[in-house]
């Protein structure tokens, strides 16, 4: 991670580097490891699997991530790391963090958090994770793709809107309350209409591939 943020700063000219805090799956990691075939495509410095089983084979990986609340905390402790540790990222885009606040997440199972923290060398920001939003009825937005019936790692229309909204307040430094309104998303952004049975003409490449979760 630290090696291809210091590749990317290398040829960023006067751009600014933004992270991109991704977001939690809707019941954390529930695999140990990587089990899909090697992609070139997605990985062209090497086998996934190779690269990460030095850590997740140890003990309490999965325990740490397995869940909502715990695999947000653990994304946002990595990536607010890397921005303090490596050279050349300028911010944060703390699009997780949104995720946690707006399902409403206030705190983290404290022997997650101890564990998580561990991996760390500077102290744990003690905001994290942020205070979940006041607004009624956010925390029933689904955010995760719904594929066979089961939620999926990627996000629905909603979340994307609200992802844009996360980078762009991050990017501009502005908030985007009030941004306009557009009339077509209420009947297309809040419905889950990309999924198996209604694909369209739409096709993830095989490393991103709908993965579904059973809670």
């Amino acid at each position: 991670f630290y090696p291809a943020i210091a590749d990317f700063a290398q040829k960023k000219k006067k751009a600014k580097l933004v992270l991109y805090l991704t977001m939690p799956y809707h019941a954390g990691q529930q695999q140990p490891c990587p089990t899909k075939p090697y992609s070139p495509t997605c990985w062209p410095f090497g086998d996934l699997r190779d690269l990460i089983h030095p850590r997740c084979n140890a003990d309490g990986y999965v325990n740490v991530v397995g869940s909502f609340p715990c695999m947000g905390y653990a994304v946002a402790r990595g990536y607010l790391s890397a921005l303090l540790q490596s050279e050349g990222a300028d911010m944060v885009a703390p699009l997780g963090l949104a995720w946690l606040s707006v399902k409403g997440v206030s705190e983290v199972p404290a022997w997650c958090r101890d564990e998580i923290d561990r991996g760390y060398a500077e102290p744990s920001d003690d905001e994290l994770p942020w205070k979940p939003t006041a607004e009624a009825g956010l925390s029933e937005l689904q955010l995760h793709l719904r594929t066979g019936g089961y939620p999926d790692i990627h996000p629905t229309k909603v979340a994307q809107y609200l992802n844009a909204l996360t980078l762009y307040a991050t990017v501009f430094g502005e908030s985007p309350e009030g941004a306009t309104h557009q009339a077509w998303c209420h009947s297309s952004c809040f419905g889950d209409n990309w999924t198996k049975d209604d694909p369209g003409v739409f096709e993830l490449p095989p490393c991103v591939a709908p993965r579904p979760q059973r809670a």
